[in-house]
């Protein structure tokens, strides 16, 4: 079996620095991508999946932990090590709060910066096997708890569910949006399903995560895992069939028979 290369992405608006950073990673067998400011970074975070980002706070209009914030919300959210010059225990344990993997001061030696690099690829990849699970767990929550569909969300025999031109197959967990088969993963049809059985009826974020996921999470932590499974739905399907209703949550409609 090939075992593909960790995808790291080196933000830093320091040329000399951003160079140094990239030759040792790739010297240690990594692939590495460069960003030489937050913009650019958060730029690649649209196009690329990563394993690892390792980011400088200070960089201008959008700093490191803005895309920190932005890594968090990805389908895959990346580790994040956060580099910076001005450390203080205050800041590191700051940094360590708002989600990074961990905090390096410069200049950080070679072999600290690829121990760090290391632990964080490692950690991707247990976070990764256990999402796996989850989603294989979420799936099964959604399908056993969900109620009875409204009678505005059309049964075809016990096999499909209907909403407007969205159909979903229970059995083979597959879906079909004017006909054509939609590539979704194991929690987005999960969630889709969720919303599909309850066709009309807001869901608050809460309510679906605990459909979902089998666990209670309070209203934030609940949108922080929506969000970026939400965004990509709606880049799947029409996004008039899924509506925010602010301060509420989330409902699914066929906009043609509201």
């Amino acid at each position: 079996m090939i075992v593909k290369e960790p995808e790291i992405m080196v933000v830093e608006d320091d040329t000399r620095a951003r160079m140094l950073l990239v030759e040792i990673l790739r010297a240690a067998g990594y692939h590495a991508t460069m960003a030489a400011n937050g913009e650019q970074a958060l730029e690649l975070l649209e196009q690329q999946q990563f394993d690892v980002v390792i980011t400088d706070i200070r960089l201008g209009a959008v700093d490191g932990v803005q895309v920190l914030y932005a890594a968090r919300g990805q389908p895959q959210p990346p580790a994040v090590i956060l580099l910076t010059g001005y450390g203080s225990l205050d800041s590191a344990i700051s940094a360590l709060r708002v989600g990074a993997c961990d905090y390096l001061m410069k200049p950080v030696e070679p072999p600290e910066m690829l121990q760090c690099v290391a632990r964080a690829v490692e950690q991707q990849r247990v976070i990764q096997r256990q999402t796996r699970a989850l989603q294989a767990i979420a799936e099964g929550f959604a399908l056993l708890n969900d109620p009875e569909p409204p009678n505005t969300t059309t049964v075809v025999n016990d096999r499909y569910l209907e909403v407007g031109n969205l159909r979903l197959d229970r059995f083979r967990h597959m879906a079909t949006f004017n006909e054509q088969p939609l590539h979704l993963t194991p929690t987005e049809y999960a969630l889709l399903y969720c919303l599909a059985a309850s066709q009309g009826r807001v869901l608050s974020y809460c309510e679906i995560v605990r459909r979902t996921h089998g666990h209670d999470v309070n209203e934030t932590e609940a949108q922080l895992l929506l969000k970026a499974h939400l965004r990509n739905l709606r880049r799947k399907i029409d996004p008039a069939y899924l509506v925010n209703v602010r301060g509420a949550g989330y409902m699914l409609v066929a906009p043609g028979e509201q």
